[in-house]
């Protein structure tokens, strides 16, 4: 297993902060292993029995499917923000050619001039805040990248555990030796299932979150523009 490299990573490109800090940055995890425990992690992955195989290929199937949900409610999130961006564009306009306004409308308007300069000040800082937004809907698209490609590696991993189920029927001669290693695999695919399980579980916190900072960001600039 190659070691983490310095930031950015060479991984999925993540330079933000907490960069070795798995809970922030996933492929921190890997570093953490050493190549002997990843030898012997594979040498435990080829006496899985087919069942183990099934229950896993079943597993894995299931979180990337919803890892598929949560990629197309960040897509649809996406799309949402560039729409606020575009009304966000229209009220600037729209301010833009009110400031415009004679000299004689702009003196019988003097309140309405500086309402709409307040207006525009908070457009602005609007705006800051949907650029901030998105840039934590890029992060979280980059860690569900990294999350898919994870799944990926453990989908080869099981189809070598599908080609190495034919030697083990042919090797029967350490049974006792065989059904512990499956049970020691057991008990690690159940940790990386349950791990991968609060991963996703995170990331939807993270879309609601996001979700509803987009509400209030989209509330907020249809009450100024009333």
């Amino acid at each position: 297993m190659a070691k983490l490299s310095p930031a950015p990573c060479d991984r999925c490109g993540y330079n933000g902060p907490s960069y070795y800090q798995p809970e922030t940055h996933p492929c921190a995890v890997a570093d953490e292993r050493d190549v002997a425990a990843a030898v012997e992690r594979l040498r435990s992955y080829v006496s899985a029995t087919p069942a183990d195989v099934r229950t896993l290929c079943a597993a894995y199937t299931r979180q990337l499917d919803a890892l598929m949900i949560a990629q197309r409610s960040i897509e649809r999130m996406t799309l949402d923000l560039a729409q606020a961006q575009q009304e966000n564009a229209t009220l600037k306009l729209s301010l833009a050619s009110v400031m415009a306004m004679s000299d004689q409308q702009k003196a019988e308007q003097v309140e309405a001039q500086l309402e709409t300069q307040r207006l525009h000040f908070d457009c602005h800082v609007y705006a800051e805040k949907l650029e901030a937004t998105e840039g934590a809907i890029g992060q979280h698209v980059a860690r569900a990248q990294v999350a898919e490609e994870q799944l990926a590696e453990a989908q080869r991993e099981i189809e070598r555990l599908r080609e190495a189920e034919h030697f083990l029927r042919e090797d029967q001669s350490d049974a006792d030796r065989v059904a512990a290693q499956a049970e020691a695999l057991a008990r690690t695919l159940a940790q990386a299932v349950t791990l991968m399980e609060a991963k996703l579980a995170q990331a939807q916190q993270e879309n609601a979150r996001l979700a509803e900072q987009i509400e209030l960001l989209r509330q907020a600039l249809n009450g100024t523009g009333e």
